[in-house]
C-alpha cells in the first residue's frame, strides 16, 4: 500500500483541506461556546473534543445545497483565543426541484423572446411572462450563500455581542412637552 495515497470520489480531484482562521479577544472557552451556539443557530452538528471539536453544518450556494464537515481547534493567543477551522469533507448536490421549476419556466418565457420572430407564439407570451415572474418570486429571489466563511463571520458576530450579565445603559427617560 502506498504511504499518503488518499481515496477520493470519481471524477473529484483531491485538494488540501482548507482552512479558515479567526482572531479573537476573547478566552479559549468562550470562543468555543460561540461556536457551539452558532452551530445550534445554522441546525448543525457539534461533538466537542479536549482541543475543540467537530461540526458538521448544512451549507448554500446558489442551487446548489450541501453540508460540510470540519475540525474546530482552539488555542490561546495573545491575549484572546485563534479558532481555526479546517474543513475535511464537503459535499454538494443541486436542487433539483428548484431546477425543474425554472427550466418549466423558462421553456414558455422564450416565447416572449421569440414572437417577433415566430408569430405563430404571440399566445404564449403571457403564460410566459407569468411563469417568469413565478419563477423569479419563488426561487430565484430567495438564493441564498451560506457557507464556511459566513458561519465564521457568525461566530465573531455572537462573540462581539455584550455579555449576557452587563446590563446597558438604559435610555433617558421622556420628558412631556
Amino acid at each position: 500500500m502506498r504511504e499518503g495515497a488518499r481515496e477520493t470520489p470519481a471524477g473529484t480531484e483531491s485538494r488540501p483541506p482548507q482552512v479558515l482562521r479567526l482572531q479573537t479577544t476573547r478566552d479559549r472557552a468562550a470562543a468555543l461556546a460561540a461556536v457551539a451556539s452558532t452551530v445550534e443557530d445554522w441546525s448543525g452538528e457539534w461533538t466537542a473534543t479536549a482541543d475543540g471539536g467537530e461540526l458538521r453544518l448544512p451549507v448554500e450556494a446558489g442551487l446548489r445545497r450541501g453540508f460540510v464537515r470540519g475540525h474546530v481547534t482552539a488555542t490561546a493567543a495573545n491575549g484572546g483565543s485563534a479558532l481555526t477551522l479546517q474543513i475535511v469533507e464537503a459535499r454538494w448536490w443541486v436542487h433539483r426541484i428548484a431546477v425543474a421549476l425554472l427550466l418549466g419556466a423558462a421553456i414558455p418565457a422564450t416565447a416572449g423572446v421569440l414572437w417577433p420572430f415566430v408569430p405563430a407564439v404571440a399566445p404564449l407570451v403571457p403564460l410566459g411572462l407569468v411563469l417568469g415572474v413565478a419563477s423569479w418570486l419563488a426561487i430565484l429571489a430567495r438564493l441564498r450563500h451560506r457557507g464556511p466563511a459566513e458561519f465564521l463571520a457568525d461566530v465573531e458576530a455572537a462573540l462581539e455581542e455584550p455579555k449576557a450579565g452587563v446590563a446597558e445603559d438604559p435610555p433617558p427617560p421622556i420628558a412631556p412637552r
